[in-house]
């Protein structure tokens, strides 16, 4: 989870997923304008405990918390509804975007 967020948090400084990067940075731009975005980010993890803990707010373990309060605070600041999406692991091994949550963002298709 916390590679995932990094990604979304730190995405002007990663040129990795420019998609996303031009998503966030438009946020941040209507947002300055006093416009909303019509956008929504999608968060897909195999991490059943990150999602439930989004959802709630809150969570018993100090980091995980730290990275639900992340995730709000940069719904907050850029006015982008975020949902965070449980896939088994299986399918996302099978799809081949299970990588990307451990930084590997080169796969054999």
């Amino acid at each position: 989870m916390h590679n995932l967020v990094d990604m979304i948090d730190m995405v002007e400084f990663n040129d990795t997923f420019p998609i996303l990067a031009n998503l966030v940075l438009a946020a941040d731009e209507l947002v300055r304008l006093g416009d909303a975005p019509s956008a929504e980010l999608f968060l897909f993890t195999d991490n059943s405990v990150a999602k439930g803990a989004f959802y709630r707010g809150t969570s018993s373990n100090p980091k995980l918390f730290d990275l639900i309060l992340r995730l709000h605070q940069l719904e907050m600041h850029y006015l982008l509804p975020l949902h965070v999406v449980h896939v088994a692991g299986q399918r996302m091994i099978a799809q081949g975007t299970d990588s990307l949550s451990r930084v590997i963002w080169t796969w054999e298709s």
